[in-house]
């Protein structure tokens, strides 16, 4: 390993490997460097616990670290014949390369290398002007990997425009183990995110489902915890899930509210439920999973018709009023929220590297009009909603189920 470390801190333009195994302790430092590394067969890197394998990072001569930060512009690094691996528990930063803010200038060439157990090779921080950075990913293997390549386009820096990567600028052919449509990930600030394919689940019962994830790689939520019973911690500035469902067809096309569109649970008077966990009548409920997070107990949530979106798009009450970005027009729900009139509006956070799985269950009422319709979902993050005063940010891309019901039969759109 210290040969390797060794090479890239004496600035050596090319490094050959032996074959063998290379295990990091820490990233490797090509910042604003040229760097070709060549690996042979049996050739592999162990990326180190929570970094990824190349960053900038730089210790002064106390050992203190003093930059610890993506890779900046101008880099320029080629590698071949080489297997990136990670064999900790630890998720953060699970790539290869990661660059800075605004890096530009970029090139990164990969030939004939292996990804095991990564979320993706190369990760692409925002960039406020023109885009000029060149990714090059061609004959490589994919074990375990989720993504080709990852983009943050959407950008912390004050920047009504952040642009996303140049496709004329990406090589990426002869690639095994992993789907195209799966290339590239377009994330949210700090790496949260939400990924589905869309698609949904239909019993011919009435009941459509389906499953995405919820994952942040970098951790969300600094300011104003209030922790709750089941495991998880909720803050001023958290994420949450925003939805929205819409007729898209026919003269009565446009928003609608949940209740217009789905069940309504009822209780054993068959009056409507105010509010219920676990049922098998309501008409839209959500439900956490967080593998290895023995604290916290997966439970349905039953949103439409009930007290809670009430209060997301109209304030039923006082005390439930959901101050976050909404109006009567958008009749939004919200998922990922814990609020009162004493502690105000709270949202959920994440550690770095939190995988959260969520389930969704829909029952459309088979009265409604007959057409088409979509549930939206977007990961949002609270700024200062609460108050008034600044929008909530939009992290990533929405998450759009579509069905539709006619002459009282649901189906589902692939």
């Amino acid at each position: 390993m210290n040969e390797l470390k060794d090479a890239v801190a004496k600035g050596d333009k090319e490094i050959v490997l032996r074959s063998g195994e290379y295990k990091l302790d820490e990233p490797l430092n090509v910042s604003g460097k040229q760097v070709t590394i060549k690996g042979q067969s049996g050739t592999k890197i162990i990326k180190p616990a929570g970094k990824a394998v190349f960053y900038n990072y730089v210790k002064n001569e106390q050992g203190t670290v003093t930059v610890d930060n993506g890779l900046e512009s101008n880099t320029n690094l080629t590698v071949s014949g080489i297997e990136f691996v990670r064999t900790d528990e630890n998720l953060a930063n699970n790539m290869v390369v990661v660059t800075a803010y605004n890096a530009n200038g970029t090139i990164f060439n990969f030939d004939n290398c292996k990804f095991t157990n990564l979320y993706t090779p190369v990760y692409y921080n925002p960039v406020k002007n023109s885009n000029t950075n060149k990714l090059s990913i061609t004959n490589c293997t994919y074990d375990n990997t989720s993504w080709g390549y990852s983009v943050d386009y959407i950008s912390q820096i004050e920047s009504t425009n952040p642009t996303d990567i140049d496709k004329g600028k990406v090589t990426f052919t002869g690639n095994t183990g992993i789907a195209e449509d799966r290339e590239k990930e377009l994330f949210g600030a700090d790496g949260t995110y939400i990924k589905g394919d869309g698609k949904l689940s239909n019993d011919g019962k009435g009941t459509l489902k389906a499953t995405f994830n919820w994952n942040s790689l970098n951790g969300v939520g600094t300011k104003v915890a209030e922790p709750d019973v089941n495991g998880l911690n909720y803050y001023s500035d958290g994420a949450y899930l925003r939805l929205q469902v819409t007729k898209v067809d026919g003269d009565d096309k446009g928003v609608k509210t949940f209740n217009d569109v789905f069940k309504t649970a009822k209780d054993d008077d068959n009056t409507p439920n105010k509010h219920k966990s676990v049922c098998e009548d309501c008409g839209l409920t959500l439900k956490t999973i967080i593998d290895g997070n023995e604290a916290h107990k997966p439970t349905e949530d039953d949103k439409e018709g009930s007290l809670i979106e009430k209060a997301d798009w109209n304030a039923y009450s006082n005390y439930y009023s959901t101050k976050l970005d909404n109006s009567e027009n958008d009749k939004y729900i919200f998922y990922g929220v814990r609020q009162n009139k004493d502690k105000g509006t709270r949202t959920v956070g994440f550690k770095a590297g939190d995988e959260r799985k969520i389930e969704l269950v829909l029952r459309p009422k088979l009265e409604a009009n007959n057409g088409t319709y979509t549930v939206t979902i977007q990961l949002m993050q609270q700024m200062d909603s609460e108050r008034n005063n600044k929008s909530d940010k939009v992290l990533g891309d929405k998450i759009t189920y579509t069905f539709t019901v006619n002459n009282e039969s649901i189906t589902v759109n692939e």
